[in-house]
């Protein structure tokens, strides 16, 4: 309500900007996903995963085809997207709350003053965390543009959008599923067990995410031509650095800030996380008018990896968290093997998409063999899971 009143203010201000209806609406829909991600939240701690996936496919996509059918039919522009994607996310909004009310999983909302002060100390240095990180992800773009020109900015970018949502594939839906895992099996077992999954799930994503990073490393530019042009398929060269930097920052969001929200010792979260803002700025400001976007690259990388570092060094000392540097040193060597066929392959087709294909199967059979063959933890635990 307050944000809206502001809006009316500088309205008056500003003598009725176009700009007022559609921050108006942008506060509107603001409301809405907050109250999606509320309902999120609890099916995810529930683990209901059912109504979980439901809200998600819905919100992406029922929003999405609102927001068209909108600025194509009933409002042109950008203010019937916005208008349709508010409606469709209210209404979403609002059932699935209903739903929680009526099926009595929320039986009545009260305001209880004795949690506030634990919530607020849990919870305020979590968003100084996420607007550091919101600084990170986005300023070495700004310090790029400032320094190169447009071409450069638009390289940089497309390495670097292609390098977050590879991360995001894998890192996402493990959060999602692992974070209320982990604070059921603290909450049941204790520390030394949640220690002892937080440690074999590290050991299984390191298996899982090298081979992707040697993997896009090599085949980015086939990637980038497909998913943009062939213009920007030298962007490719930059994959190595930001896919290693991104997965340390996934490293350090899953696994090693999970022990600091355990031990509820959030304010070394914000504490990192912004020192992490500050010293990706100096540096970007440092490197990029000297080494151009190699500069903006090698920064993301040093950020993360010092993040993920340190947080693993402060993890120790509240946990037993043990790195299986044995796991990672077979995952490297089987992902160069894997990398070396690709090589031999080559191009067979005269089309880069059936390169592509050819060559991803190819080395994710390679890889899956390798592992298989030479891992004996991972093919007694696969044996296992096939057996039921």
């Amino acid at each position: 309500s307050l944000t809206v009143l502001v809006t009316y203010l500088i309205e008056g201000v500003a003598e009725g900007g176009p700009f007022i209806p559609l921050l108006r609406l942008c506060l509107l829909l603001v409301l809405f996903r907050g109250m999606i991600d509320l309902c999120l939240e609890f099916y995810r701690v529930e683990r209901k995963a059912g109504r979980y996936g439901m809200l998600i496919l819905a919100q992406r996509y029922l929003g999405l085809a609102s927001s068209v059918f909108f600025a194509l039919f009933i409002v042109q522009g950008l203010k019937g997207f916005y208008i349709g994607t508010g409606i469709a996310e209210g209404a979403l909004a609002m059932g699935f709350l209903l739903l929680l009310f009526f099926a009595r999983e929320i039986t009545r909302v009260v305001f209880d003053r004795s949690i506030l002060q634990p919530l607020l100390q849990y919870g305020a240095p979590l968003v100084i965390a996420s607007a550091s990180i919101f600084v990170t992800n986005l300023g070495d773009r700004y310090v790029v543009g400032y320094y190169l020109p447009m071409e450069e900015v638009a390289n940089y970018t497309i390495a670097y959008q292609m390098a977050l949502y590879a991360m995001m594939f894998l890192f996402l839906p493990c959060k999602n599923a692992f974070h209320p895992a982990l604070f059921s099996h603290f909450e049941k077992e204790g520390p030394e067990a949640a220690a002892k999954m937080i440690s074999t799930s590290m050991r299984y994503m390191v298996i899982v995410i090298l081979p992707m990073i040697f993997g896009l490393s090599y085949l980015g530019k086939e990637v980038i031509s497909i998913l943009a042009t062939r213009s920007y398929a030298e962007s490719a060269r930059l994959l190595p650095v930001l896919l290693t930097g991104l997965a340390c920052y996934g490293f350090y969001e899953v696994f090693m800030g999970s022990v600091l929200r355990l031990l509820n010792q959030t304010k070394v979260i914000g504490m990192v996380t912004l020192a992490g803002a500050i010293l990706n700025i100096g540096l970007n400001l440092l490197l990029v008018p000297v080494l151009g976007i190699w500069g903006a690259a090698i920064t993301t990388l040093a950020t993360y990896f010092l993040m993920a570092f340190s947080t693993y060094l402060l993890a120790l000392r509240k946990m037993k968290i043990h790195f299986y540097s044995g796991s990672m040193l077979k995952a490297i060597l089987f992902s160069s093997v894997m990398l070396a066929i690709l090589m031999v392959i080559g191009n067979p087709f005269p089309w880069t998409i059936a390169n592509l294909i050819v060559k991803t199967g190819i080395g994710a059979a390679t890889y899956f063999l390798l592992v298989i063959a030479f891992d004996t933890e991972v093919r007694e635990t696969l044996t296992r899971y096939l057996r039921g």
